[in-house]
């Protein structure tokens, strides 16, 4: 077997693991070590830009922000906004929900400025690729109208 697939089939191996979630501290620590794995081995066999590599750091996001080290779960949020751009692009609905969700963490964390402008990113590809009558687009539109006028928003219910 070639050295690639053999790295492949080890992480995809780890990632057996990290299926189904639980709520637990252990868990999340299990997972992010896992995921840490897996993005060296992705990235030894796929370099930087690639789907893997970017869902790598999506589920490392998630993990840092469940562990409540947020600096370092926005290092991989912002690391996925980059792959994502190069993958699909900027104009890609991927990418948009991305710099939406980074917006809404962004703003969480006290940071408005920075917040509401991944919030417009993602609205302005939200438009263009679902109109400006779809359900999203409204949706987003209006958090951006509500955060630019100082309303208390409860983003986890948003």
């Amino acid at each position: 077997m070639e050295e690639k697939e053999k790295l492949l089939q080890q992480a995809e191996e780890l990632r057996k693991g990290l299926y189904p979630l639980n709520d637990t501290v252990e868990y999340y620590e299990k997972a992010l070590e896992i995921e840490l794995k897996c993005l060296d081995i992705y990235s030894q066999v796929y370099g930087k830009y690639h789907k893997k590599i970017l869902d790598s750091h999506e589920s490392l996001w998630l993990f840092y922000h469940l562990l409540n080290d947020i600096n370092k779960g926005f290092m991989h949020k912002k690391e996925a906004i980059d792959i994502s751009e190069k993958v699909f692009g900027k104009d890609h609905m991927h990418t948009a929900n991305l710099y939406s969700s980074f917006g809404q963490c962004s703003c969480c964390q006290g940071n408005q400025e920075e917040g509401i402008e991944y919030l417009k990113k993602g609205f302005v590809i939200t438009e263009k690729n679902l109109g400006k009558d779809h359900k999203k687009t409204k949706k987003r539109k209006s958090l951006i109208e509500r955060m630019e006028r100082g309303e208390d928003i409860e983003w986890c219910k948003e």
